[in-house]
């Protein structure tokens, strides 16, 4: 298990490689000690932008529903120009949006 104070040290000794907005961490710890981190993107398709700029040329807004935090889904509509974003959805409530 890892404490608190050692993921603490672990991003302060190492923040310069720590990637910016749009990625999630995932830290990989031993023995109470953090030795490891994957940052994890999704990778944007260059279809995707079109497809969503092809909408807004046609004046349809574009939402997105999405179970990421909200700094990561922020990065991700600035790259695709989503109209709006709403971060932190869960499948369930995805469903019932998409539904009404």
């Amino acid at each position: 298990m890892m404490d608190e104070a050692a993921l603490s040290a672990f991003i302060s000794e190492n923040k310069q490689k720590i990637p910016g907005d749009g990625h999630t961490m995932v830290y990989v710890a031993s023995e109470g000690r953090v030795i490891g981190l994957f940052a994890l993107r999704d990778q944007i398709r260059e279809e995707a932008v079109k497809a969503i700029q092809s909408l807004h040329d046609h004046g349809i807004e574009t939402i997105m529903l999405t179970g990421d935090n909200e700094k990561t889904a922020e990065a991700i509509k600035r790259e695709t120009g989503v109209s709006s974003s709403l971060p932190t959805v869960c499948l369930k409530i995805k469903r019932m949006k998409l539904k009404s």
